[in-house]
């Protein structure tokens, strides 16, 4: 592949999966916990390992009133328990999940008799799901077996199975989901990728490289998840993977996205994404959404303080912003700092500046006080008045507030002094069926 990087992808815990991601302690416990999941000895030797995973399971069971019983045995008693509930319960359904991965094959065999002979089997699912993972952990070929011929819960003894073996050989796990290229398996290495995004997007996203030639539909499928996901908490470095996509319209889309969403959590960072989209015009659409997001979100921020450095414009607004650049940043300004007005008016350093972030208030004033932003009409270039656009934009600007206070209006437009700019204002009200001064 010479446009999308590949990569091995580490071994590393998915155990948190089948007990949820929601839930912090459990996930704690297997995220950094689970120090005996080795690599391919994880296939062989889970029977040595066992009694250090059981102690885990002990500890944590005994903590939440397990008493001095064996593992086994809290997982009998836990069965019943949840078996015999009107409702069920996650808390339980995940301390029994937990229990499993202290258990051997032979006890393992003993659970999945017992599970097939509760009253409420339905709850059983996710249980289920986990005691075949925890048996792929021991004896992954077995496991796969056996998961092939189950009668209970068939998908998920599938997916327990995979989900685990993907995690210790993916490369022999991948041999038996490409068998079969349908939707099944593709789900399975959706939520495996799911699962490698909350601790390592870039392993992630080495797991979609390696679909493309074996699996593109996949690829296809999988790829736009990982990036916008992992683009929420890396957006450079996940913008440098999507800029290696062999389609440019998917690239540069989901390109855009993330810089939009990144200008608003930290504006300069949404540009450097922006510098990747390859297509002039969706770059330069891309740019303006990502300065109109900045200023939504991170405009008012005028604070010296280092942590707001990539958003903060405190030092005054950059001499090599465009003019469109400062319209785009004002406009989104106006949607929720209109109160801070003054505050940006001040950080222009050249009058071009100024008149962008004029028209910029002007052009935003749907979301905002328009008598909070009337400096802007009132220093507004009477050229930009007398421009089609400007007569436009002001006759909303103007609109608004009159159904806003529509008696502060009346006052304002009284209060005008002669000049062509009043004859101005006077024509777009008068156009516009507007209070006249």
């Amino acid at each position: 592949m010479s446009i999308r990087r590949g990569g091995i992808l580490s071994k590393f815990v998915v155990l948190c999966f089948f007990l949820g991601l929601a839930i912090p302690l459990v996930g704690k416990f297997f995220w950094e916990g689970r120090d005996d999941v080795g690599d391919g000895e994880g296939l062989r030797g889970g029977e040595v390992r066992s009694g250090e995973t059981a102690a885990k399971s002990r500890r944590f069971l005994e903590e939440s009133g397990g008493g001095g019983r064996s593992v086994l045995e809290l997982v009998r008693g836990e069965i019943r328990q949840f078996d015999l509930l009107e409702e069920r319960d996650v808390q339980l359904e995940n301390r029994i999940k937990l229990a499993l991965f202290g258990l051997n094959e032979r006890e393992l065999g003993e659970v999945r008799g017992m599970i097939a002979r509760t009253e409420t089997l339905g709850r059983f699912y996710g249980i289920f799901m986990a005691l075949y993972a925890r048996w792929a952990e021991i004896d992954a070929e077995k496991a796969w077996e056996a998961a092939k011929g189950e009668s209970l819960f068939v998908k998920a003894a599938r997916e327990g199975v995979l989900l685990t073996w993907l995690k210790l050989d993916r490369e022999r796990a991948m041999e038996e989901l490409l068998k079969e290229k349908g939707e099944a398996n593709l789900a399975i290495l959706r939520r495996f990728s799911s699962i490698l995004l909350e601790s390592d997007p870039a392993r992630a996203a080495e797991l979609v490289d390696s679909l493309f030639e074996d699996w593109p539909e996949a690829d296809a499928k999988i790829f736009p998840m990982v990036a916008k996901v992992w683009g929420q908490s890396e957006p450079v470095e996940a913008a440098e993977w999507i800029a290696s996509h062999w389609d440019q319209e998917t690239r540069n889309q989901l390109l855009s996205e993330i810089a939009t969403n990144a200008s608003k959590m930290s504006g300069r960072v949404g540009l450097e994404v922006v510098e990747l989209i390859d297509d002039p015009e969706v770059r330069k659409e891309a740019r303006w959404k990502a300065f109109e997001g900045w200023g939504h979100a991170n405009g008012g921020k005028f604070s010296e303080d280092s942590e707001d450095a990539s958003s903060s414009i405190a030092s005054g607004i950059p001499t090599e912003w465009s003019e469109e650049d400062v319209r785009a940043f004002s406009q989104g300004f106006a949607k929720n700092f209109a109160h801070f007005t003054d505050d940006l008016i001040e950080r222009a350093v050249t009058e071009e500046h100024r008149q962008a972030i004029f028209e910029g208030l002007i052009q935003g004033v749907m979301h905002s006080e328009p008598k909070l932003l009337v400096q802007a009409v009132e220093n507004v270039s009477l050229d930009y008045l007398q421009s089609p656009n400007g007569r436009n934009e002001v006759t909303f600007f103007l609109r608004r507030w009159g159904e806003q206070s529509p008696a502060e209006l009346d006052a304002w437009l009284g209060s005008q002094p002669e000049g062509p700019r009043r004859t101005e204002i006077t024509h777009i009200v008068n156009s516009a069926n507007l209070v006249s001064p």
